[in-house]
């Protein structure tokens, strides 16, 4: 199986960046994403929502150890089991490891297209790059097309090994 996401619309939200997006499986229309940036899930609306045969899903156990079901389309049961198979992250605020959810797993496939186009933009303006001790997702430009003249600054600028283009 091979998601991805086509037709991102981005837009500020009151808490962070928000999103709709077409999601595709296979190269075939599967459903439509949302996120309008205000703290809640992501919303994924399957195209097959209307469907009259629904398929139920184990979601979640409560406090009490009752286990929670809910009926939803094929093609939602299809996501809601395709996630589960996928590896658990960790939390950057603890050591604890948490299931993958359709929301988070929709949401890297957005976010590495966005990054993906604004550093395609960044490439226009310049030469990419990022220094050794920076974060995973961080880069920098250098206002030039010119590898000499980028080699030259950098080298001048943050010592010789201490960076590498992208």
């Amino acid at each position: 199986m091979n998601f991805s996401v086509k037709n991102i619309k981005s837009f500020n939200g009151r808490e962070g960046v928000g999103y709709s997006a077409t999601l595709y499986l296979d190269g075939k229309k599967f459903a439509e994403v949302f996120d309008d940036a205000n703290g809640g899930e992501v919303e994924v609306n399957c195209f097959d929502y209307h469907s009259h045969t629904k398929v139920t899903i184990k979601t979640y156990i409560d406090k009490e150890g009752v286990q929670h079901t809910w009926d939803v389309s094929p093609n939602h049961a299809l996501l809601h089991n395709y996630v589960l198979t996928l590896p658990q992250w960790k939390s950057s605020f603890s050591d604890e490891m948490y299931d993958m959810t359709i929301g988070l797993f929709v949401e890297e496939l957005v976010n590495k297209i966005l990054e993906e186009k604004k550093l395609a933009k960044a490439k226009k303006k310049g030469i990419c790059f990022k220094l050794t001790a920076d974060n995973k997702n961080t880069y920098r430009t250098i206002n030039t097309h010119d590898m000499e003249v980028a080699v030259s600054y950098l080298n001048k600028q943050f010592g010789l090994n201490s960076y590498q283009f992208i």
